[in-house]
């Protein structure tokens, strides 16, 4: 009874029978996720046919006004660094934890991520895009990754 999916158990719910937006292009024009992965950089420009966005994210911009460093300045050194908060100019006292707290999705663990896929595919009834953000060159990365998306269940992966 452990291995069976939920809604074996417990019927199926109205929600998870249909695919609503946000498409990719709908939810950048109107600033939210398109997916349950995480956001792919604090700082970038997504360009679709109804134009150019910039996306931010709403909760580091928050935690620099904060901190009372979210001014041009800031925004310049976060373009420049291709979003990585890492390579910006913050104060050691905040500086853990925003490096921590604001990766890119390049720096995130993509075998955590297929887990995290896993974990939210049993309650899904029709079907979920896992995408992967890989910037390691090496085939042998690559294979790991597929490696362990078919060890966990996944059926297709994205990269």
């Amino acid at each position: 009874m452990k291995d069976k999916e939920p809604s074996a158990l417990n019927g199926m719910r109205n929600s998870n029978t249909m695919a609503i937006a946000p498409t990719a292009t709908i939810s950048v024009i109107v600033g939210c996720s398109s997916c349950t992965e995480p956001y792919y950089n604090p700082i970038y420009v997504s360009s679709t046919l109804s134009g150019d966005f910039t996306m931010l994210n709403k909760w580091l911009i928050a935690d620099l006004k904060s901190n009372g460093l979210w001014n041009h300045n800031m925004v310049e050194q976060l373009k420049a660094a291709d979003g990585d908060v890492s390579k910006i100019s913050l104060p050691e006292d905040i500086r853990e934890k925003f490096v921590s707290k604001y990766k890119t999705t390049f720096q995130i663990d993509q075998l955590k991520l297929l887990d995290q896929a896993a974990a939210r595919g049993i309650w899904i009834d029709q079907a979920m895009s896992v995408n992967l953000f890989n910037d390691k060159t090496s085939l042998k990365s690559l294979n790991d990754i597929s490696e362990h998306a078919w060890d966990i269940g996944l059926k297709t992966t994205y990269y």
